[in-house]
């Protein structure tokens, strides 16, 4: 593997030290529960360092200058800490959980119209306030709310109504299933603390309603795609696949659609909102190509862009994975239209930056942390990759390149995928060669049909263009998922196993590209310290 990467230094990746420190202060807090006070002081101190430092002299401004980067390091250190306090729901002193208890009524707003599953309808609900000795006492908290299909109010349940609940509110635990998905640490990330299963006589529906305007824009643009769809979409698993290809809306998959997408190594498509995000800006720049000499582009370009994809954004939600693409794609954006040259790593360590500011917990997504593995991977690794094999025919061309990105993808989120799904597939490599170009078609195509929907005939010739798409891309991952051989189940692997198979990968790759026999070292030994921890594990565990 040829060394494309040898004039980038830490020195060039300054967000990217910024980044790591925040990331440090956050995980800090988190795992030992560690008061405020502290990171205030810390970071009250390193300010004062870092604002002072301008004032220096010159005779001690290079010793200060050390000095000051790690004031700033500590800063943000501190800045991570004192987010992942502040914006853990237990401790607001209007947690729910500091007043409820299961005999008290609380008043509840509903957040989202409800959502139909196999034996009731669900629905995220916002705590406005406990019923205490006769007065409402204000809590923050959210619940999960699952009504039985026999209610007569179903109909009245959309977003910002308001009921008042009288049963208890249950505690929200995990599956006994050793390895599983954290649900209980999911839903406290979320502010989600409770759920409780609702009959027809344990609430009470109120005639006031509680809402705001973004919610209500959002909303009402989902449901307008949403009725376009299924319009004009009349097979029921290409409408479901083709309602979360473009906007996210889950709620219709078959459960076995997404096992199946899962174990062929495409869930991506359906999942993880970075590749339709990149669809959508991909399909910008060419639509501003034509363009790319005229002055008024290097205003407008930018501007379009970052609009349309916030407005897309809105359309699909505004979830925190949608909203985690638009926030990395608009600083991709700005970046460019600086006009000048860029470090991609510190543009990317930028909007992660961002991204943890404002939610600290996403540290924790399954997504944040596989949307940026798979970019930082195609970055590092594709262009080496790509140049294993050169073909002079346009076609094996593409079908080269569309392969060395996915398995550079690959490489960086394999430990995170064996950790996260405890599988792994064996044949992502020929289901993404059909499934994601054909997706990348299909969201164009539904694009064209939310544009052009108000006329009959072109909607109708469009619905039948993606059912048909849908159909053959459906049938080819199904027919992969069929072979035994498709995927590689059970593989429990943990957090410090993770690591060291993280150490393997740079031990080995670092070798590759700089031909230094430590880095070889190094990756046989993180491997060997990988083999016996799996044996040791297997034998106690």
């Amino acid at each position: 593997m040829k060394n494309t990467h040898s004039n980038i230094t830490v020195q060039k990746m300054p967000l990217l030290r910024l980044l790591l420190s925040l990331i440090t202060g956050i995980i800090i807090q988190y795992c030992f529960d560690l008061p405020l006070h502290p990171f205030l002081i810390m970071g009250c101190i390193a300010l004062f360092v870092v604002a002072t430092s301008p004032l220096i002299t010159i005779k001690y401004q290079l010793i200060f200058r050390k000095i000051a980067g790690t004031a700033l390091l500590l800063l943000f250190i501190s800045i991570g800490g004192i987010l992942s306090f502040t914006k853990n729901g237990t401790h607001d002193k209007e947690w729910i959980g500091n007043y409820y208890k299961p005999s008290l009524p609380v008043l509840l707003t509903l957040q989202e119209p409800l959502i139909t599953k196999a034996k009731s309808y669900k629905a995220l609900a916002r705590v406005d306030a406990v019923l205490i000795k006769n007065q409402w006492q204000p809590v923050n908290g959210n619940v999960l709310l699952y009504f039985l299909n026999s209610s007569v109010a179903l109909p009245r349940l959309t977003y910002g109504t308001q009921i008042v609940v009288k049963i208890p509110l249950l505690a929200i635990e995990n599956d006994k299933y050793p390895g599983g998905f954290d649900y209980q640490q999911h839903c406290l990330f979320n502010h989600i603390f409770y759920q409780t299963f609702l009959k027809e006589h344990d609430y009470i529906l109120l005639d006031t309603k509680s809402t705001t305007f973004l919610g209500s824009i959002i909303i009402k643009a989902r449901f307008k795609v949403l009725s376009i769809l299924r319009k004009y979409i009349t097979n029921p698993t290409s409408l479901s696949v083709a309602e979360a290809l473009l906007i996210g809306y889950r709620d219709d998959l078959d459960k076995a659609v997404i096992q199946a997408y899962n174990n062929t190594g495409v869930i991506h498509i359906i999942i993880i909102s970075g590749l339709r995000m990149g669809m959508i800006y991909g399909l910008l720049l060419f639509l501003f190509l034509p363009f790319k000499n005229r002055k008024w582009v290097s205003v407008v370009k930018p501007v379009s862009i970052i609009i349309i994809l916030w407005g897309f954004c809105l359309i699909a939600g505004a979830t925190p994975s949608v909203t985690r693409s638009a926030i990395m794609l608009t600083v991709i954006v700005l970046g460019d239209s600086i006009k000048r040259r860029t470090n991609i790593y510190n543009t990317l360590a930028l909007s992660a930056i961002i991204i943890l500011l404002i939610n600290p917990f996403s540290l924790w997504d399954a997504g944040f942390q596989l949307s940026y593995a798979a970019v930082l991977s195609i970055i590092i690794f594709y262009r080496d990759i790509r140049n294993w094999f050169f073909f002079q025919n346009k076609i094996l061309s593409y079908v080269w390149s569309l392969s060395a990105v996915t398995i550079a993808a690959q490489i960086l989120t394999l430990p995170l995928i064996l950790f996260h799904f405890h599988q792994l597939p064996t044949l992502f490599l020929f289901t993404n060669l059909l499934a994601v170009p054909f997706s990348c078609i299909i969201l164009y195509a539904e694009l064209l049909l939310i544009l052009f929907s108000p006329i009959l005939t072109i909607g109708s010739f469009l619905g039948k263009i993606i059912d048909w798409l849908l159909t053959i891309m459906n049938t080819y991952i199904s027919n992969v998922n069929d072979l035994p051989f498709s995927v590689w189940r059970n593989l429990q692997v943990s957090l410090p196993q993770v690591f060291l198979l993280y150490g393997c990968i740079i031990g080995f790759v670092g070798w590759l590209m700089y031909k230094k026999v430590l880095f070889l070292i190094a990756g046989l030994s993180f491997f060997a310290a990988f083999i016996i921890y799996r044996g040791i594990y297997f034998i106690f565990y």
